[in-house]
């Protein structure tokens, strides 16, 4: 993942709950409306038979991984607001 600089000034500091640093990059430069996808293969990612990563989680797990999806979003919305205000409102 490869993002400008002045994103950092907004997804910097990562906060602790968040499993996923590159989420929280990526959730960011979405709001701010500044990532661009690629069309072309930039990386090879190979999947395995015998990957760790469970295919199912519990009622529980699922409804704190999207309490914590929300919880991010509020947070990055705060601090992109904050961001516009110190750049002069751009």
């Amino acid at each position: 993942m490869a993002f400008k600089r002045e994103l950092k000034e907004v997804i910097l500091p990562f906060p602790k709950y968040m499993e996923s640093h590159d989420t929280w990059i990526a959730m960011a430069a979405n709001l701010l409306k500044s990532s661009v996808h690629l069309e072309y293969t930039v990386l090879e990612h190979r999947l395995h038979g015998n990957n760790v990563t469970k295919s199912h989680r519990k009622l529980g797990k699922r409804l704190h991984s999207r309490i914590l999806f929300a919880r991010a979003l509020g947070e990055l919305s705060i601090r992109i607001i904050r961001y516009r205000i110190i750049q002069g409102g751009e």
